[in-house]
């Protein structure tokens, strides 16, 4: 693959060559999470990848359109968060949904990646979607609820017996969720009632697992 080059003295532009392993590379590192821009095209492009076929059976309900879903992101106790890779591209989404008061479990909802970069990244390291939970770990345990309050746990769940439910508890287990176990018919998809998979991350074993890696030089 070649990008074309400016060139300042105006005359035709110079191809350079750009390695498509090291583009995907490139765009399958996640960097940081960050909160949503509401203003920007990003509910656009979160609401894109909620409906894709490829997606949506994993969600319910998918907002019916970027209004809804901009609503639903500015509601309190809700934080929208984007994904952003080397090249500064925002590649994933996902909703922080903080616990009401006298409760501490704050839940990921709605986590998606860009389809072309699902299950991709190198070998000797994390996928793309884990690199991305990843991050939203590090930013959930390190902002504050929309009340203030400091996050003790994260909690997730994956619809069971859909396509790739098994490999997005994968996703959960290889960041160190602990799987609390199933709990049946929550949820209705496609007119059949479906169990899901429940997984908890305290705070106390995430800076654990953080503080021994940092003895480890990793």
């Amino acid at each position: 693959m070649a990008s074309p080059k400016e060139n300042p003295n105006g005359t035709e532009p110079t191809l350079i060559s750009v390695n498509p392993q090291e583009r995907l590379r490139e765009r399958s590192t996640i960097v940081r999470a960050e909160q949503i821009d509401l203003a920007a095209d990003q509910p656009n492009q979160y609401l894109r990848l909620l409906r894709d076929p490829v997606n949506s059976v994993h969600f319910n309900p998918v907002p019916r359109d970027v209004g809804e879903l901009i609503r639903e992101l500015k509601a309190g106790g809700l934080h929208g968060v984007v994904g952003k890779n080397l090249l500064e591209e925002s590649v994933g989404y996902c909703k922080l949904r903080d616990p009401q008061s006298g409760r501490n479990d704050t839940w990921v909802e709605g986590l998606v990646i860009e389809n072309d970069l699902q299950n991709k990244g190198r070998e000797s390291e994390l996928h793309a979607g884990s690199q991305f939970l990843e991050e939203i770990i590090k930013y959930a345990f390190s902002t504050p609820t929309h009340d203030g309050r400091v996050r003790p746990k994260i909690n997730a769940a994956v619809i069971k017996d859909i396509p790739n439910w098994e490999r997005a508890c994968g996703v959960f287990e290889r960041s160190g969720f602990r799987n609390l176990g199933t709990f049946e018919e929550q949820v209705e998809v496609m007119g059949e009632m479906k169990d899901v998979e429940v997984f908890e991350l305290k705070r106390s074993a995430w800076e654990e697992s953080r503080s021994m890696l940092n003895r480890e030089g990793k």
